[in-house]
């Protein structure tokens, strides 16, 4: 078995309990507590999911190294925002000359992490790392002067990195599961513009705005190293060295400056940590944006390329070519562009074609290459913030003693808790000096040094470490700031920021600003000064922040010299006429100590001020999101306050800050209470009564909203939210704060808490205005935090007894007996409140107890003995019970009831109930209560309600057990976890979320855990384990009974009003459209439900607490039919997770058991209703049951609920992964048999009766009859046939079973054919495949199926598969069951008749006893013939099954079959067995949709005609009703449109008939159907003048075991071609060849001869060979790659194509054609040639015959009735090639052949001798082969079956007369054609045929003919033809009279055609001759024909 929390093959298993006991899964009916096994799914999943909390980002940046300076360097670091605002504040390091080149990589002194940077940071897709880099010189310019003594922090240039955020996120997701990340490393180059500009560069680079036209790269370039990760922040690096130390000397103008590398910690130290390089190093590659072309320009973009790089594949930088451990990819842009510059181009300007975007930004390049692109349009990034949960992690490993920390701005909201910082953020903006100057100074620009000091006020000396000007491990505090010195800039902008750290009394200071000139030839000169005091005068409070603008004043005295003997803070001494300049100053207040807010101020200082008790009172008017930076140094003076005894005055008013202070933070809006109730005026009133007339969302917003167990978070923008800030204080901060004075702090607090209450009973407390009132709510809010710290600073673990013997704790026990009885009477006085009803605000005061009683009380079991703290404990709940009026709410509010559901929830929370006591004495009639709630119109109170119950119906199932006798060990373990429950429980918010600085921040949980000092690790406690005492509750068996009538039907109400779509809307709209909630709030009511069910014992098979509660029900039958739907639903849809497979069973034996008691009480009520039956009912009538609407409607849903339960696919075991199988199994064996055996018994009881439910038990029983295991699926088999054999006894017809059927085999085909191919469903395909060797192509098995090897291509569901098993063989099974129990029973069936018909003739009943006299002879009969059962139903039965089973297997494969040419034919023919068989059993549905798949199909093959006549068809299959005509036009409609472009003209002119006649008739549009006529005549008019391209027909024949076995031995008629194009023999010759690789294709008349057999036998072993090795060297190649789970069946097939190839090789195969006999005559041969071709598996041989179109006249021997009518073969063709079911082929044949003979034999002739000359007219003797096809051509498909073959013999005479009528139709339609047409094309057939047949008969023909039948042996040999000479002799005198109609048209032709002259002569003479010679030879008479000239 796995472990605890393991998730492996589909299952997991939840973690033990932690404090408890490890409470084993058992049996599902055994857990006891089903909400703890959810809770415990549930942590593991958000574990697995979520990870252990949200949490920031950390960047980490190492610095390598640096190159290419020339001086001293300062860095300064920060990250911005997308337009350049910086986000937090700055990294400095400091970098002599000498360190140039050196590598700082492992130094951690080096690395600085950025913390705290959001979500939405990322997401916006703007972060870029700043670096500005200061060289710090003793000159003012490259190679100037050098000024000895003194070094100047000078601009130099700017590096900008935009890192996007996709790239950041592969760092990011490098931390996965615990893993090393990557690390980039990339180098930075410097940009410089106008040195005036500097402070404004990195905006202008970031931003692309600005004149940039002065921007260059210069020198120097910077290697950095990047990590990231998502975890928790770290805490941030603070200055810990400063000091104010007072300077000796006020005389300091120029200092060392804050640049200098001497009084930093240096780099390279070797005291500093090494940190050791990341282990999976990425490489980094930088691409840049040019917004004018030019490559220097524009900040460097990130771009991360993950490929796996092992260690060693270095790509080092072009310039400086190294190896490096961490293996990082180092790119110089810099170094690319001096290299390599063809592309870079150097002008400054941009060229006029290229303009700004969309943006109004500049267009970017990017460099892809060698080549520069304009950039893509900038995908948005999207970022899943479940997807960061994964890789929440630690980090790297870092030793942040020497790796700084970087916070984000502002610094004082970000700290963590227990961090103190006290100072001021200085920011310096724009100077103006344009007026200072000195009498030495010239009027040329000055180059101003700027120094800052902090000085005291009084003496004015500087301190001597106050000034940090950034962060960093290398920088200290120092005694003056120096800035930048800009070279010839009288006003520069310095926008330089530095913290000035503050002393204890920071308004008694100011900050000194002075002035200098600087020059290469002297010390710098003093310009002027500036001060900015940091406090008033009067010290009332600290500067405000915000920007200042200074003046900047003159010295009065001599240069150099400052006003040290001066007081120049006076008002007075800062004259007017001093002021030279200004100065822009900005200050922030970064400071948990100093204050803005003079009454804070005062507060903190109470001692000094003159009025210490409204100092401290003042405090209660300052607002709340003022005092968050200041909450730790305010508590610690209140509890100062009340640890001194020196000034007891100051307690009350203390008590009342320390009150209001706890009071709002626990309310989520920190809001105070109200003292007025509140009025509604008239318009409220009005809007009150219109909204309850809708009760169901009356005050739904506001229970989410305002709700007490909703965790709102803070509204102000405290990073850390204040009471998370109160609770950290009182856990570490309190005993500090006090001096050790913990005990008289902690009783002085409860006394005047206790005063404070007693107030309330004073005639004073009778004015409900009066101002204490509001502290006495506040008391009543913040109870729970006071009872914390009670409870945190009085040991009461240690009991009474110990601490009066011991001398050292009997001072504790004192105390805490005083303690004992303030809060004794703390309790009597807040009772006393609950219950007072004249206090107009007492709704908030019965909340504010409510809401608080909880943890109230759970401190009572810490501070008093068991006995003593459950008489309070009931005391205090029992007034809460019986509070009248819990639903009263106002629109202000929220009810009372919301607040009390929470209270019992909470007392649960708080381990309460783990008091035995109070179990007893007060959990029943808490539930009891819950009730009415649960029928409350306010879905919030309904929900809280299911809530409440999941937390007591453990309690309840575990009291009402047996003692376990475990109790004293559980109280133990009881208190423990209450302790832990307190820890949890103090705030009434769970700690799961922090505030941050922005409202986009307060709106997404950012960051995770409570901040504490050191870092933010989570805090987060898990929920407590309360240990369950058996045995505690004592109630009756009839009680819990009433209880659980009253709370069981309202738990199934709100289940299936949640998981009802219909009836959950209000449930969504309260969640606000919330899926995910309203998803848990149906698991909540499920697993509410489910232990409901195993309180009453529904589990079990006879439940005698359940029959009761059912006769406690009012409606027991439509309480259980809901409870059934509700069960119904969770077969369907579980309320678990997959994976949580504990909670599944325990949610399958609950379902289990509805099923169970259902049928149990269906048993009782059926058998009362169930009438008496008699044997002749069984075999005679089947007559329904009358049971009931009510009754009916149940076992309707029980046999529903069975049947769905049954398939359900967890109780599949022989389907599921083995481990979770077993696991199942282990636990509740095989279920489906219990089942099985209960629906069993329900069908027993019900008799016949249950036939009546064939609708709904039909489709189930037909899927879990293959689904089942073969014992299970035995008995559901027999249920199945059962069924069947009612319906038919029923119908006396299968018609019902069919439609049934066929819906259900739709439907199922239709989804599983739908399953995409799996990777596990082809191995299953893959496995059949090679099980069933019979299935490939390549034939390995002599067995075949027809439509097997299609099936086997299509890969069909194994299931279909075992649906095609069940109807061809399992319930065949069934029916010889049938048959022989029929046998068997037949004596004592016709015995027992024979009774019953004694009864009825004594009853007089005659009609009864002729129907059992009738039955009984039948049965006689049927002994007689020793048959058993019904042969009817046997013979259907049979048949059934087959048809069934033929259409599952046609209806996949249709609908999987490949479109492709190979399976057209084949996927065509399955469309049409399936619409003729959906036809025959209507279903119309079905029908329907088959054809909409077959039209498809011919549209993809673009076979016009045939879909034209599939639309057709289906339109004809739809009747003119009014459902159906729409669509039958829309069909006739898309028919035409198909068949005119297909060009099918005939077709066109039928469905414009249709069209019209339906127009007429149905739609009465009478101008469509003069539309329609008018395209029908259109279409006649161009087949009267084009010829049309007619389609051709072949005869395809196909021979042999080798084809698919639905093929072979038959022959079909082939289409081919179409209206538009032909295709030749040859052509389609070679198509089918494609289609039957390996066949032998020949085109021959003749049927298979010996030889062609055994040729294309040789041939096709050859082929086969080729194949075979192809496919065994395929199964070698799998066999070496695949799987041991494949292997055996590879092996299978390996060995079988070995042995075919040794057949091959040897000879085997080709054994069959050793001759087997003698064969020297024709029938002989045909033998063998049968012989072959049955015994021989390999053949494949396949005849095309080309077929003319007949018709059933000329079949007959009869003309044609067109014939004789006077038209062109164009138009004949119209009625000709339309509607063809009757072909023909000719084969002639010898005169010495069989057939010959035979027709010799019959007419009773001879053949005619040959004669002495051959003559091939005399010898030509035909076959004609008629074919007769199954449907009409053109039809719905191109292949149509032939049905019959009709062979006529046509002796020489008979078809010399055919031959000459077949010529003279032709020449009539040339002469007619040419006779009505102008086109000389038209002429042409005329000319041709006019010279073929005059020609012709002149040179020889006519003799032929005399000599082949008119010699006198012909007739002599032949005497039946003599008949047939005078049609010869017709037929020749006919087309006499044609070729002279011919000759006519020919001459009335010449006038437009003189060239034709001379042929027309030659013509006309050799005519003259043709009829001199009949005359002469044939004709025997003369023949006068007047050829007048003139007519030619």
């Amino acid at each position: 078995m796995p472990s605890a929390g393991e998730a492996k093959n589909g299952y997991v298993l939840p973690p033990k309990l932690e404090g408890g006991d490890d409470e084993a899964f058992d049996k599902p009916e055994n857990i006891l507590n089903l909400t703890e096994l959810y809770h415990r799914h549930r942590k593991l999943k958000i574990q697995h999911d979520q990870g252990e909390s949200l949490a920031e980002f950390n960047l980490l940046v190492r610095v390598n190294s640096i190159r290419d300076m020339e001086d001293d360097v300062e860095i300064n670091a920060y990250l911005t925002d997308g337009k350049g605002k910086p986000l937090s504040e700055s990294y400095q390091l400091s970098m002599k000359k000498a360190d140039n080149k050196k590598d700082f990589s492992k130094d951690t002194a080096a690395w600085f992490v950025i913390t705290n940077i959001f979500y939405e940071d990322i997401v916006n897709d703007g972060l870029h790392l700043v670096v500005n880099t200061v060289t710090v010189r003793p000159s003012l310019k490259s190679g100037g002067k050098m000024v000895a003594g003194h070094k100047f922090r000078q601009p130099y240039g700017v590096g900008c990195l935009s890192m996007p955020s996709k790239e950041l996120m592969k760092l990011v997701k490098s931390w996965e599961s615990g893993r090393d990340g990557y690390e980039v490393e990339v180098n930075l180059d410097f940009l410089m513009g106008s040195e005036g500009k500097f402070c404004e560069l990195p905006e202008m680079l970031i931003n692309n705005a600005g004149d940039m036209s002065k921007v260059n790269n210069v020198k120097g370039e910077l290697s950095l190293t990047l990590s990231m990760w998502y975890g928790v922040p770290c805490a941030p690096t603070l200055p810990k060295d400063a000091t104010f130390k007072k300077s000796d000397s006020l005389l300091q103008h120029f200092v060392a400056s804050s640049g200098s590398i001497a009084k930093r910690k240096r780099l390279g130290d070797p005291s500093n940590h090494v940190g050791a390089a990341l282990k999976s190093p990425t490489k980094g590659r930088m691409i840049f944006s040019i917004p004018f072309f030019e490559r220097k320009m524009g900040p460097r973009i990130l771009q991360i390329s993950v490929d796996g790089n092992k260690a060693g594949n270095t790509l080092d930088s072009p310039r400086n070519s190294r190896s490096s451990p961490r293996t990082s990819l180092r790119v110089s842009n810099a170094d690319i562009a001096r290299g390599k510059s063809s592309w870079s181009l150097r002008s400054g300007k941009m060229p006029k074609s290229q303009k700004a975007n969309q943006y109004g930004t500049m267009p970017r390049l990017y460099a892809s290459g060698s080549k520069l692109v304009m950039n893509p349009v900038k995908e948005a990034f999207a970022l899943d913030k479940s997807d960061l949960r994964e890789y929440t992690s630690k980090g790297p490993e870092l030793n942040f003693e020497f790796v700084t920390v970087i916070p984000r701005r502002p610094l004082h909201k970000v700290l963590p808790m227990g961090e103190f910082v006290n100072g001021v953020f200085l920011t310096l903006g724009q100077v103006n000096t344009e007026k200072l100057n000195t009498k030495s100074m010239k009027k040329a620009p000055k180059n101003v040094l700027t120094k800052v000091t902090l000085r005291e006020n009084k003496s004015r000396h500087s301190y001597s470490g106050a000034i940090a000007p950034a962060l960093g491990k290398t920088i200290t505090c120092q005694p003056e700031y120096n800035c930048l010195v800009y070279y010839h800039q009288n006003s520069p902008t310095l926008n330089e920021r530095f913290l000035i750290m503050l002393p204890e009394e920071p308004e008694l200071n100011h900050v000194h600003i002075e002035f200098f000139h600087c020059s290469s030839s002297k010390p710098p000169e003093p310009l002027g000064f500036s001060f900015l005091r940091l406090g008033d005068e009067n010290m009332t409070g600290f500067v405000k922040d915000g920007t200042h603008v200074l003046p900047i004043l003159k010295y009065s005295r001599k240069s150099g010299e400052s006003d040290q003997n001066t007081d120049y803070l006076r008002p007075d001494q800062s004259k007017k006429d001093l002021q030279r300049g200004t100065i822009s100053v900005t200050t922030e207040l970064s400071s948990n100590i100093a204050s803005q807010d003079i009454k804070i101020h005062w507060f903190l200082n109470y001692s000094k001020a003159e009025d210490p008790v409204k100092a401290v009172n003042d405090i209660l008017e300052v607002k709340l999101n003022r005092l968050e930076s200041h909450v730790p140094r305010i508590l610690g003076t209140l509890f100062n306050i009340f640890a001194s005894t020196d000034k007891p005055n100051l307690q009350e008013p203390a008590l009342h800050v320390l009150m209001s202070i706890f009071g709002l933070t626990s309310n989520p809006f920190h809001q105070l209470p109200e003292l007025v109730p509140y009025v509604p005026n008239e318009s409220a009133q009005k809007k009150s009564a219109e909204r309850k007339k809708n009760a169901i969302i009356l005050t739904e917003r506001k229970l989410r909203s305002q709700s007490v167990f909703k965790a709102n978070p803070s509204i102000t923008e405290a990073y850390i939210p204040l009471y998370q800030q109160v609770d950290h204080w009182i856990g570490t901060r309190m005993k500090e704060a006090t001096g050790g004075k913990v005990v008289i702090a902690i009783k002085s607090i409860t006394v005047q808490w206790r005063k404070l209450f007693e107030w309330t009973q004073t005639e004073e407390a009778k004015d409900t205005s009066h101002s204490n009132w509001r502290i006495v709510l506040l008391a009543l809010r913040s109870c729970n935090m006071l009872t914390k710290i009670l409870l945190k600073l009085i040991p009461f673990g240690t009991s009474d007894k110990e601490c009066k013997k011991s001398p050292v704790l009997k001072a504790i026990y004192n105390v805490r007996v005083q303690i004992r009885g303030e809060i004794v009477q703390i309790g009597k006085l807040t009772s006393a409140l609950l219950v007072r009803k004249e206090l107009p605000f007492k709704g908030y005061v019965q909340r504010y107890i409510i809401d608080r009683g909880a943890m109230w009380l759970g401190s009572m079991l810490e501070c008093f003995e068991e006995n003593i703290a459950v008489k309070i404990m009931c005391d205090f709940v029992k007034p809460i019970v019986k509070l009248p009026n819990k639903e009263d709410c106002s629109d202000r509010g929220i009810p009372l009831s919301m607040h009390y559901l929470q209270f019992a929830h909470n007392l649960e929370r708080e381990g309460l109930f783990t008091s035995p006591g109070f179990c007893q004495e007060m959990l029943v009639p808490i539930l009891d209560t819950l009730s009415d709630y649960l029928h409350s119109p306010q879905v919030g109170v309904k929900l809280q309600s299911i809530t409440v119950l999941n937390a007591l119906l453990p309690v309840l199932t575990t009291g009402i057990m047996d003692d376990d006798g475990s109790r004293e060990q559980k109280i133990k373990i009881s208190k423990l976890t209450r302790e832990r429950a307190r820890s949890r429980h103090t705030s009434k918010f769970p700690v799961e979320r922090r505030v941050s600085i922005s409202k986009l921040h307060r709106i997404s949980p950012i960051a995770t855990a409570v901040a504490v000092k050191g870092g933010y690790p989570s805090t987060r406690k898990i929920a407590p384990y309360h240990p369950r005492f058996r045995g505690v509750i004592d109630i009756t068996e009839e009680n819990l009974v009433k209880l659980a009538a009253k709370l069981f039907p309202s738990i199934l109400r709100v289940f299936r009003e949640i998981r009802d779509k219909e009836q959950s809307h209000s449930y969504l709209y309260f969640f606000d459209n919330n899926r995910l909630k309203l998803k848990e709030a149906e698991v909540q009511s499920g697993l509410a439900l489910i232990m409901m069910a195993n309180i009453m014992r529904l589990h079990m098979k006879i439940s005698p607490r359940f029959s009761n509660l059912l006769k406690n029900i009012e409606k027991p039958v439509t309480f259980l039919r809901e409870l059934m739907q509700a069960a119904s639903s969770l077969v369907q849809k579980s309320l678990f997770e997959h994976l949580w497979l504990q909670l599944r069973l325990c949610e399958i034996k609950f379902i289990q058991g509805v099923m169970q008691q259902s049928s149990a009480w269906a048993v009782v009520e059926i058998t009362k209703h169930r009438p008496q039956q008699t044997t002749v009912g069984d075999t005679i009538d089947a007559s329904e049951m009358s049971l009931g609407e009510g009754l009916d409607a149940f076992c309707k849903q029980y046999w529903r609920l069975a049947v769905n339960l049954l398939m359900c696919g967890d109780l599949q075991l022989e389907r599921l992964p083995q481990k979770r199988a077993a696991y199942i199994h282990s636990h509740m064996k095989d279920l489906r048999e219990a089942i099985i055996h209960d629906m069993r018994g329900m069908q027993q009881t019900m008799g016949k009766g249950w036939a009546r439910y064939h609708r709904t038990l039909f489709p189930p029983l037909l899927k879990t009859s293959i689904m089942l295991s073969e014992r299970s699926g035995h008995i559901v088999r027999k249920m199945l046939f059962d069924l069947v054999m009612h319906l038919w006894r029923l119908h006396r017809t299968f018609k019902p079973a069919l439609h049934i059927t066929v819906d259900v085999a739709t439907d199922l085909v239709m989804k599983l054919s739908q399953i995409r191919q799996t990777s596990k469903l082809q191995r299953l395909n893959k496995a059949h495949e090679l099980r069933k060797p019979r299935w490939c192509r390549l034939g390995l098995s002599k067995e075949d199926v027809p439509w097997m090897s299609l099936a086997a291509l299509v890969k069909m569901h194994p299931l279909i598969l075992s649906i095609q098993e069940l109807f061809t063989g399992k319930l065949k099974s069934n029916l010889k069951e049938y048959m022989a129990g029929e046998a068997k029973a037949l004596p004592d069936t016709i015995a027992a008749l024979k009774v019953e018909k004694e009864g009825a003739i004594k009853r007089f009943d005659y009609s009864q006893a002729q129907k059992i006299h009738d039955e009984i002879l039948r049965l006689e009969q049927q002994a007689r013939d020793q048959t058993s059962g019904d042969r009817e139903f046997i013979e259907q039965f049979n048949s059934y099954c087959q048809d069934i089973a033929k259409y599952f297997q046609f209806l996949v494969i249709a609908i999987r079959i490949p479109r492709t040419p190979e399976f057209e034919d084949d996927g065509i023919d399955v469309c049409v067995w399936l619409i003729q068989f959906l036809k025959k059993i209507g279903k119309k549905e079905q029908c329907s949709q088959v054809y909409d798949m077959f039209v498809q199909m011919h549209l993809k093959f673009q076979n016009g005609t045939e879909q034209g006549n599939a639309l057709l068809e289906y339109a004809d299959f739809l009747s003119w009703e009014t459902k159906d005509i729409k669509k039958k036009f829309k069909l006739l409609g898309q028919a035409h449109k198909v068949f005119h472009e297909a060009n099918s003209l005939a077709q066109c002119v039928q469905v414009c008939k249709r069209l019209a006649l339906a127009h007429e008739m149905y739609s009465l549009k009478f101008m469509d159907v003069a539309r329609t006529l008018r395209d029908q005549a259109g279409y006649f008019e161009t087949l009267s003048k084009k010829d049309q391209i007619s389609a051709r027909y072949y005869r395809v024949f196909f021979v042999g075991r080798g084809l698919p076995a639905h093929l072979r031995g038959n022959s079909y008629v082939y289409r081919s071609g179409s209206a538009t194009r032909l295709i030749s023999v040859g052509e389609f010759t070679n198509q089918i060849k494609g289609f039957f690789p390996g066949a032998k294709v020949v085109n021959t008349t003749e049927p298979p001869t010996l030889k062609l057999v055994s040729a294309a036998l040789q041939e096709n072993l050859k082929w086969r060979e080729k194949e075979i090795v192809k496919e065994l060297k395929t199964v070698e190649q799998e066999l070496s790659a695949s799987d041991k789970s494949q292997e055996n069946l590879l092996r299978i097939k390996q060995r079988e194509l070995k042995q075919a190839i040794l057949g091959i090789e040897t000879g085997e195969a080709a054994a069959v054609l050793e001759p087997k006999g003698s064969f020297d005559t024709k029938d002989g041969e045909a033998r063998e040639v049968k012989r072959i071709v049955t015994e021989s598996p390999h053949l494949k041989l396949i005849q095309i015959t080309t077929l003319t179109v007949s018709n059933d006249k000329e079949m007959e021997g009869k003309d044609h009735h067109l014939v004789h009518v006077d038209a062109t073969k164009r138009h004949k063709r119209y009625h000709h090639e339309n509607d063809i079911s009757v072909f023909m082929y000719t084969r002639v044949i010898k005169p010495s052949s069989s057939s010959v003979r035979h027709y010799c034999e019959k007419h009773k002739c001879q053949v005619p001798p040959s004669g002495n000359k051959r003559n091939e007219y005399r010898e030509l003797w035909v076959q004609r082969n008629y074919v007769l096809v199954q449907q009409p051509m053109p039809a719905v498909r191109r292949r149509v079956p032939i049905s019959t073959l009709k062979t006529s013999i046509f002796t020489p005479l008979r078809n010399a007369i055919v031959t000459l009528r077949n010529k003279n139709e032709e020449m009539k339609s040339a002469v007619l054609q040419a006779k009505g047409s102008d086109e000389p094309n038209d002429l042409v057939p005329l000319t041709q045929n006019l010279s073929g047949v005059i020609d012709a008969a002149v040179a020889g023909g006519i003799a032929n003919y005399i000599d082949a039948f008119f010699d006198g042996s012909y007739i002599r040999s032949m005497p039946q033809e003599e008949s047939r000479i005078a049609q010869f002799k017709e037929t020749l005198e006919a087309q006499l009279e044609i070729l002279n109609k011919g000759l006519q048209v020919f001459h009335s032709k010449l006038e437009n055609n003189s060239k034709l002259m001379p042929l027309f002569q030659h013509l006309q003479g050799s005519y003259s001759k043709m009829v001199v010679q009949l005359a002469k030879g044939i004709l025997k008479r003369d023949i006068s024909l007047k050829i007048k000239t003139e007519m030619y």
